[in-house]
């Protein structure tokens, strides 16, 4: 897990669910949250067959133009109760 970690907020736990870390109780949450929402997604994907992943190169492409919506993540704009 530790590996898996490395210079990363969230990872999946094999057959275990998913750990998230952030500065706050509601940035956890937050990244839960999305992590979840991608993984459902992933496997909706799955059902009409196998996805094109897109190559690594293109895939740090998209990260860095995803950068900006990670601001907040930390402090999310609803609270927790």
């Amino acid at each position: 897990m530790i590996e898996a970690m490395d210079g990363r907020t969230a990872c999946l736990l094999a057959n275990h669910g998913m750990i998230a870390v952030a500065g706050n109780l509601k940035g956890v949450l937050t990244r839960a949250t999305e992590v979840e929402t991608l993984a459902r997604q992933y496997c909706h994907t799955l059902k009409i067959g196998e996805p094109v992943l897109l190559p690594d190169a293109e895939m740090d492409v998209v990260l860095e133009e995803f950068v900006p919506y990670t601001r907040g993540l930390d402090d999310p704009d609803w609270e927790f109760e």
